[in-house]
């Protein structure tokens, strides 16, 4: 139980903070004034959309405004639908308690139940693999808050 506090609290609060700044990409994109930003974040982006959708848009934004920014940082939007499917499991699969699993005694591992396409899955997540996922998410949140701040700068006004 405790390995899996760990894995679902870590990663959802990366993803929490990786989805608040691409929501503030976002906003700071559609508008270039202060109170609009914070009026459309607050009544729009951040409520409304789900992360799946941020992610497309900001893609379309980044691709059609900001090419050098994917150029600079080629796998970003490749890394963030990683981390949605990966945040989307964790957040709805259930913990496997499962006999065959818990007998086993292990101490590096957990393993998640869910169903896909109508079938019932097991995914094993290792603590090393974890700490990888953990290591991607703080370079996706490095990037995002190196967009975040040239989005403000081309953008946002007083």
């Amino acid at each position: 139980m405790e390995i899996d506090c760990n894995i679902r609290g870590g990663f959802l609060i990366q993803t929490i903070n990786i989805e608040w700044l691409i929501a503030d990409i976002l906003t700071a994109h559609f508008t270039s004034f202060k109170d609009k930003h914070n009026q459309l974040f607050s009544y729009v982006i951040q409520p409304e959309i789900w992360l799946k959708k941020k992610i497309e848009l900001f893609n379309k934004i980044l691709d059609k405004y900001y090419p050098e920014v994917l150029k600079k940082y080629p796998d970003l939007i490749r890394n963030l639908n990683a981390i949605k499917k990966f945040r989307n499991m964790i957040a709805h699969a259930n913990l496997d308690t499962s006999e065959d699993f818990f007998k086993k005694n292990y101490t590096d591992r957990i393993q998640y139940s869910y169903y896909q396409d109508g079938e019932l899955k097991k995914q094993m997540i290792k603590i090393d693999e974890f700490n990888k996922k953990l290591m991607m998410c703080s370079k996706v949140f490095k990037q995002l808050l190196h967009i975040q701040q040239y989005v403000r700068k081309t953008n946002l006004k007083d």
